[in-house]
């Protein structure tokens, strides 16, 4: 929800923290050029829905032109909450996901607002909206996180689960900004996240009732008493009361932990699932990629190979082949730092799925 400049970076993954959008470009931008392959595009929250700052970034605009990118990742901060709208050009969709699930959003009109907001060129297509089935926040600070997991199990092709753990994906999430970041920031943000994981699920912390204080009687005399065994009688009744609300109370979120507790399992195996599914796609891209530049080094041997025998000669092509060696330089350039980024996150997404198995060693027992 708001943006909290003034925290640190990874602080609003911790606890019921809104996230930032700092922190949600970073780890969408990411997760897209994890892929390598280029088909998926993150834009940033500050362009999505300014036309102005859009303009301002003429390279942003161009990407999005030649169309190279298959699918665009609008992150959209509107009114306080995150939602996230997908755009998939193979089909001329977009996808509109909103954890809190407003009633309007089903309203062709609040699909025509939404529209109006994105700064991205629709180029005059006929554009669909849909509204994909997506998990529902249970609290009001969720909505970034959910932007991010509604992301990663798009790009992954898995459907979205009914409920999840919010706490458990803070903590994957602060995972993976901890490894391609690699900030002590991150780290201590990690390790309170755990800690407040792990407290979430101690059964034993529900299981003692603390009774209310009963005061002492007054002085002594008679009538004193009197009084003072009236007031007691009271005190208890209220006493009574309150120990019987409070029983109730306790077992209601004793039931509410036991449940979570016999889902924990499932979650843990969904998240396996779409983050080894990330995982898989990142190595294909290295694998297209690496093929690709491998291709690109060849070409850009054989042309340096003709333009140092045709100099000699002063061919009239030199200009040409100069111009294809520079071209080719850029790309394996380009190449070579797509690989580089890939593998920082394919690395990342291993450290999640490393945590995973810490959590199901930490959480999941008899």
């Amino acid at each position: 929800m708001d943006d909290q400049a003034q925290e640190p970076v990874s602080k609003c993954l911790q606890g019921s923290n809104w996230l930032t959008a700092t922190v949600i470009n970073d780890i969408l931008c990411s997760i897209a050029s994890g892929l390598a392959d280029g088909t998926v595009m993150a834009i940033d929250s500050a362009l999505t829905t300014d036309k102005r700052a859009m303009a301002r970034h003429p390279a942003h605009l161009s990407k999005i032109a030649t169309g190279e990118h298959d699918r665009l990742l609008l992150p959209i901060h509107k009114n306080g909450h995150w939602i996230l709208v997908i755009l998939n050009r193979s089909d001329t969709r977009l996808d509109l996901y909103d954890s809190l699930d407003p009633v309007q959003q089903s309203d062709p009109a609040y699909f025509a607002h939404i529209e109006r907001l994105i700064a991205i060129p629709l180029h005059g297509d006929t554009w669909t909206w849909e509204k994909p089935r997506c998990t529902q926040q249970r609290d009001s600070n969720s909505c970034g996180v959910a932007v991010l997991m509604f992301a990663l199990f798009a790009i992954t092709g898995i459907h979205l689960p009914e409920t999840v753990d919010w706490v458990m994906w803070r903590r994957l999430f602060a995972v993976f900004h901890d490894a391609i970041t690699d900030t002590d920031d991150a780290k201590l943000v990690l390790d309170c996240l755990r800690r407040e994981h792990l407290q979430e699920y101690d059964i034993a912390k529900y299981t003692v009732l603390v009774s209310p204080d009963i005061p002492e009687p007054g002085p002594s005399g008679m009538v004193c008493i009197k009084e003072a065994l009236r007031r007691r009688e009271d005190q208890l009744e209220r006493v009574q009361a309150e120990i019987a609300t409070l029983k109730r109370h306790q077992d209601l979120v004793y039931q509410d932990l036991t449940k979570r507790k016999r889902q924990l399992p499932a979650h843990i195996s969904g998240a396996q699932q779409v983050w080894a599914a990330l995982s898989e796609k990142c190595q294909s891209g290295v694998r297209t990629r690496a093929g690709d530049l491998e291709s690109r080094r060849i070409q850009l041997r054989n042309r340096l190979q003709a333009l140092g025998i045709l100099q000699e000669f002063e061919s009239p092509i030199v200009g040409v082949l100069k111009t294809e060696v520079s071209d080719l330089q850029q790309q394996v350039e380009h190449y070579e730092k797509d690989l580089a980024k890939a593998d920082r996150v394919h690395k990342a997404t291993t450290a999640v799925c490393e945590e995973l198995t810490r959590i199901d060693q930490e959480l999941c027992v008899a």
